[in-house]
């Protein structure tokens, strides 16, 4: 058999095969660009704007703390400029969302709101780490047919069409369509197939792309953290210290990181959204005990911390922001279309009995 044959028959018997789970992906991937925007529907505060600096972000870790306990707080996401939540996550596995008064907005239990269902079966496709085990494996599957299709039409080339959406339902009219499809849509799924995969995968995509390279060693200090009451003010301003231009976007419990507490900063020029700067400091006296600055990282590191604002839009703020944001939606439903138009031709083929 020829070999373009057979790539051809590969490419449609393992497109048939992944057809309906590509589809989610795409679906609830579209879905999920626009997560945000359902919130600040849904609750007018995060339509609010809320200074975030020292004293802002040390009042609302206050008021978590008065509301729920110091004990019971596993971490903290502060809100951003264009979304006034503080989303608190529970020791116990549950969510919630506060305004800038500390009002308790809603609280959930793992995926019981939409938008968390949403974001699990796209990433988990609701079995957990299996899910995501699956998800990955699908992603390179979809890099092998984006390139098994192109190989495919390279041939015929020239008969490409403008045509996206299919003219009929005939066969013909199909294949037309998920050809065309497929091309202008190549590019971006590639990207969107190796930065998922990547982040379900990150020790090998690490290795990949830091070739033997390792990122610059935290600065660490001798002292050890100590217990008290957290000044969280003080903290704060300790980490604002460390990088003044930066934005503090959340905090990790003492509980959950060995007696310290470790702040996360987005620096001027960080892709991801919460950043990938983090200080690891002492609650009892505000010391502190390490400084991870992901702007001094390795390239290859840098690339990797630009998979996630990549695959999921978050690239700041602002129209250009915007149009990503479509342009990822309507990657999302070519790539349902693409499976679900892809596999209605395969099933519509005549068979030799």
């Amino acid at each position: 058999m020829h070999s373009g044959r057979i790539i051809r028959t590969i490419h449609a018997w393992a497109g048939a095969g992944l057809s309906l789970l590509l589809a989610v992906m795409g679906i609830s991937g579209t879905l999920l660009v626009f997560k945000d925007d359902y919130l600040r529907a849904s609750f007018p505060q995060a339509r609010q704007v809320v200074p975030v600096n020292p004293a802002t972000v040390a009042a609302l870790t206050e008021q978590a703390e008065t509301l729920y306990g110091a004990d019971a707080i596993r971490s903290l996401r502060f809100p951003a400029p264009d979304f006034g939540l503080l989303r608190v996550r529970l020791n116990n596995g549950e969510s919630t969302y506060l305004d800038r008064t500390g009002a308790e907005l809603t609280r959930w239990d793992g995926h019981a709101r939409p938008e968390e269902w949403i974001f699990e079966l796209h990433h988990y496709l609701l079995m957990g780490e299996t899910g995501e085990i699956v998800i990955g494996i699908a992603g390179l599957c979809l890099f092998g047919l984006v390139l098994s299709g192109l190989y495919a039409v390279w041939p015929a080339r020239r008969s490409l069409g403008v045509h996206i959406l299919p003219r009929s339902a005939k066969r013909r009219d199909l294949l037309s369509s998920h050809r065309n499809l497929g091309v202008f849509a190549a590019l971006p799924l590639i990207v969107m197939a190796l930065t998922g995969t990547g982040m379900i995968f990150p020790d090998a995509a690490k290795a990949l792309m830091l070739a033997g390279r390792t990122s610059p060693a935290a600065v660490e200090t001798a002292i050890a953290a100590g217990s008290g009451e957290t000044d969280w003010q003080s903290l704060f301003l300790a980490a604002q210290a460390e990088f003044p231009d930066a934005a503090i976007r959340g905090v990790t419990m003492a509980s959950g990181n060995a007696g310290a507490v470790r702040i996360r900063l987005r620096q001027p020029g960080e892709w991801q959204p919460n950043g990938r700067t983090y200080i690891s400091a002492d609650p009892a006296n505000a010391a502190v005990l390490s400084v991870s600055d992901a702007l001094s990282a390795t390239p290859g590191t840098q690339a990797f911390n630009a998979f996630y604002p990549i695959h999921s839009g978050r690239l700041g703020e602002g129209y250009r922001a915007r149009i990503y944001d479509f342009l990822l939606a309507l990657i999302g439903l070519g790539l349902a279309i693409l499976g679900l138009v892809g596999v209605y031709a395969f099933l519509t083929k005549p068979r030799r009995l």
